[in-house]
């Protein structure tokens, strides 16, 4: 029988919790009172609020799995289609230009059999010889 886990965090997730807070109080109090000239001391600031942040979710995520994969539909999708560049040229390695038009028809198959909200293409769908 698996164990259901507690909504409580754990020893270690308190620990790191109060040593991110203390961490962070100094830097955020010369911060208030303006006593930061120094553009490295409010980057290290900041490399420490992130850390504290990603450790904080990173537990959350760990401790409420349950809460975080629920099958229910989603409230809308999106389709998101990266810069498919068209150009009659032989492709290099791992680039394909001349196949870019069977990609996206087969994109566009798959896109259509989904329920999207939107369909986004980031970027130019032609590379170069444009007319």
């Amino acid at each position: 029988m698996a164990q259901k886990s507690s909504a409580l965090p754990s020893d270690a997730t308190r620990t790191i919790g109060i040593c991110a807070i203390i961490i962070l109080l100094v830097p955020v109090l010369k911060l208030k009172n303006n006593q930061i000239k120094d553009q490295m001391e409010i980057r290290k600031l900041l490399v420490v609020l992130l850390i504290a942040l990603l450790t904080f979710f990173t537990n959350y995520g760990q401790q409420n799995q349950d809460k975080m994969f629920q099958k229910d539909k989603p409230q809308f999708s999106i389709g998101i289609i990266a810069d498919c560049q068209y150009c009659s040229i032989k492709g290099t390695g791992a680039r394909k230009y001349s196949k870019s038009k069977e990609k996206l028809e087969h994109c566009t198959a798959h896109f259509n059999t989904l329920d999207l909200t939107y369909t986004i293409h980031l970027g130019d769908f032609v590379t170069t010889y444009y007319e």
